[in-house]
């Protein structure tokens, strides 16, 4: 009988086994040591092929590889990496090198600053480099075939008595034992040993037990028919990602502590191994139920924390419940919610048996996953709707509505705008914006900080293929070289990335994705934009990147007319100014003409534009005049036009230029910062351009017109530099002595 058991436990491992895909790696390397590293993966389980340099890229939108293992010292090899990793969804390879290290990759920090994960010096240890690949993959799906050392355990009709181990202990705290022989080799014995064994040093005894009882249970444990869930699986079917961030953080009050470990009880939730989320009875066994599950024998109470996980029960959800301990009898059978089926996306490889996939696919028949599962936001919870897909950017529009669409369904991962070859992503985390990247290397964070003159440009072309293009690594390289200061680090990649959206909401054409989960660094890339909403930073960056001309053509025209939207809530995640606030409240059943009429300022336009791209407001357009009326209209305008208000406009410059100083001439105060500056130069001198402020009956204004732009221009080359700014700033507030 327990013969049988174990050939059935035997089976139903190689079948769970089996069923998982295994991860594909690419060998550049055409040297002897190349081959030597590929057969030893190809022994451990891994699929590898040998891909020439010339041809990753190519191979690569064929079959996606989860690792690609370069030679460093091969000409050109960092720019076919780079070439790769700018293919759509290609962040989640990573790529492993070696060579001799004398090339550009000397270190493992050179590999990191150049999209690497590891780095191994010739001549490379094999051993150590299939443990990278193993801890990078998570290990081939499929082992080699194990050599029992031992004959199987006993497998009887109880549960087997563990004498002298009354309860499991917590980890670090087990009872010693006497170890059991290893029964699967290690993959370091698939390679030749480069030396004697006797060199590694002996296990000690506390990792033999350990290593023991972990096999002990492995190979007790009863499997099912079916393909037994991930651990990441486990975990999500149980609680939602939100509440087991939850529990990370400290519990208030000092009454829940005498309640986390009880002498000789167990804890309900057990994290240990993959048996997370099963109850453990006091005396440390697992639960055993009709289906093959672990169950106790005799019904004893368990200690479990009790975790709202429908949001619809809790009438409060924006506050935390408390975990309250409480003593129960112990459940028949966990009952684990079902995962939904996989969403398609091209990032997906195609089935071995199907033709592969020509490069040119429609973007618009891709679905975006379900939105975030997480707690809702009370009151500014948007409704429900269908999904959303992917799109083709025509006009600026079309990625404006994308982003808003996202934020508003509260969605997570990364939005991948393409256009001209070119990838940027816009990171998102339930609705909020994370950071911003993009693939350009005129896009770089060296180059903004160049452009805004914070930077020299001989700088910017030395740091440029040293520093990450992105990201805190970028922030922290400038950092390193006295570039930023440390309190200037976060501002600058607040800048960088609102800098680089503001793009994307200009983007005339591409097409737009979803990915379900952000490529390479983004994933670990903290928020730069702190506690800022989703909301609030679009409409902001709708005002800064749309003009206020263009969000009336967009609204179509001052005769539209203004109602509610589908989600009037988010208006409060949106953070206006009470006076704009108030404009847009009174707003409704007016046109955007009388909006226009009220507001001091035209940007109320831009304001009105994103929030009904929000699905705040709803802007209806009015019907098409005629042409007739369309002529009788522009000229009655040419005729209602104010010369002298121009006129007056133009004297009083003209005044703050005789008069003032660089900064009361930009109109911007002495503490300002780069980009304010710049900011308020691009306005002043889109206005006072003479091709635009000037017509036939303001000819005479001419020469005032154009010394008020050479001027313009003087004050900004002088204030753009912090330093000249700052020796500026003091010689006009210098005082005789």
């Amino acid at each position: 009988m327990a013969d049988e058991t174990y050939e059935a436990h035997r089976a139903s491992g190689e079948h769970g086994r089996s069923s998982a895909r295994t991860p594909t790696v690419f060998v550049t390397d055409v040297a002897p040591e190349g081959s030597r590293v590929a057969d030893t993966l190809r022994t451990a389980g891994y699929l590898v092929v040998d891909v020439p340099l010339p041809m990753l890229v190519a191979r690569s939108q064929i079959e996606r590889p989860n690792v690609v293992l370069v030679d460093v010292d091969t000409e050109l090899a960092l720019a076919e990496v780079g070439r790769l990793r700018r293919l759509p969804g290609a962040g989640a390879i990573d790529f492993v090198y070696f060579g001799t290290g004398v090339g550009p990759i000397k270190s493992i920090e050179d590999a990191i600053s150049n999209e690497g994960s590891a780095f191994f010096m010739r001549p490379v240890d094999i051993a150590a480099l299939v443990r990278r690949v193993e801890a990078l993959t998570g290990g081939p799906s499929i082992r080699p075939e194990a050599r029992l050392s031992t004959p199987p355990p006993r497998i009887g009709s109880a549960p087997p008595s563990r004498p002298n181990m009354p309860s499991l202990p917590a980890p670090g705290l087990r009872t010693p034992g006497p170890p059991l022989p290893m029964s699967v080799p290690s993959l370091a014995d698939l390679v030749d040993q480069p030396r004697s064994l006797a060199t590694f040093g002996t296990v000690s005894s506390e990792l033999q037990q350990l290593l023991a009882d972990a096999e002990l249970r492995a190979e007790i444990m009863p499997h099912a028919d079916a393909p037994l869930p991930t651990p990441e699986e486990e975990i999500e079917a149980v609680l939602p990602a939100d509440v087991l961030a939850s529990l990370d953080e400290p519990i208030e009050g000092e009454e829940d502590e005498e309640h986390e470990q009880r002498p000789g009880t167990g804890v309900g939730h057990d994290r240990e191994g993959t048996g997370h989320g099963k109850p453990t009875t006091a005396g440390g066994s697992k639960l055993t139920t009709a289906s093959g599950r672990s169950a106790s024998s005799a019904p004893q109470h368990t200690y479990e924390r009790r975790v709202l996980t429908d949001p619809s029960r809790d009438p409060t959800p924006s506050r935390r419940t408390t975990d309250i301990p409480i003593v129960r009898e112990p459940p028949v059978a966990p009952v684990l919610a079902p995962r939904p089926p996989p969403v398609p996306s091209l990032l997906d490889d195609p089935p071995r048996s199907e033709v592969a996939r020509p490069e040119s696919v429609t973007m618009a028949t891709i679905e975006l996953p379900p939105p975030s599962q997480g707690p809702g936001r009370g009151l500014s919870e948007a409704p429900a709707r269908a999904p959303i897909t992917g799109v083709v950017v025509s006009s600026p529009v079309d990625a404006r509505r994308f982003l808003a669409e996202a934020i508003a369904r509260r969605l997570s991962g990364a939005l991948c705008f393409e256009h001209q070859r070119v990838v940027r992503r816009l990171v998102l985390r339930d609705g909020d914006l994370v950071t911003a990247a993009s693939g350009a290397d005129r896009e770089s964070l060296v180059c903004f900080l160049g452009a805004r003159g914070e930077l020299p440009r001989d700088e910017v072309e030395r740091l440029a293929g040293k520093v990450p293009p992105y990201g805190r690594h970028a922030g922290a390289a400038l950092v390193a070289h006295g570039w930023l200061g440390q309190d200037q680090l976060w501002s600058a990649l607040r800048s960088h990335a609102e800098w680089i959206a503001m793009g994307v909401l200009r983007l005339t054409g591409g097409t737009a994705q979803l990915e379900a989960e952000p490529p390479g660094r983004l994933r670990s890339e903290p928020s730069v934009f702190g506690a800022s909403t989703g909301a609030e930073l679009f409409v902001e960056l709708v005002r800064r990147a749309v003009s206020p001309e263009e969000a009336v053509e967009a609204l179509g025209g001052e005769e539209s007319r203004i109602g509610d939207g589908r989600a009037p809530s988010l208006l409060t995640e949106c953070a206006l100014p009470p006076a704009e606030l108030e404009l847009v409240s009174r707003s409704r059943g007016a046109t955007v003409g009388d909006l226009l009429a009220r507001s001091p300022d035209a940007e109320i336009a831009s304001v009105v534009h994103g929030l009904a791209l929000l699905g705040v407001l709803d802007v209806l357009p009015a019907a098409a005049p005629s042409k007739a009326s369309t002529a009788d209209a522009v000229d009655a305008e040419a005729a209602a036009l104010d010369e002298e208000a121009i006129r007056a406009r133009i004297r009083a410059r003209l005044e703050l230029v005789d008069e003032g100083d660089y900064f009361s001439l930009l109109g911007v105060p002495r503490d300002a910062t780069s980009y304010e500056v710049r900011r308020a130069f691009v306005e002043l001198r889109r206005a006072f351009e003479p091709t635009r402020i000037l017509s036939p009956r303001l000819h005479d204004l001419e020469r005032d017109v154009r010394k008020i732009v050479v001027v313009l221009e003087e004050a900004y080359e002088i204030l753009r530099d912090v330093a000249r700014r700052e020796r500026y700033r003091r010689a006009i507030e210098a005082r005789p002595g």
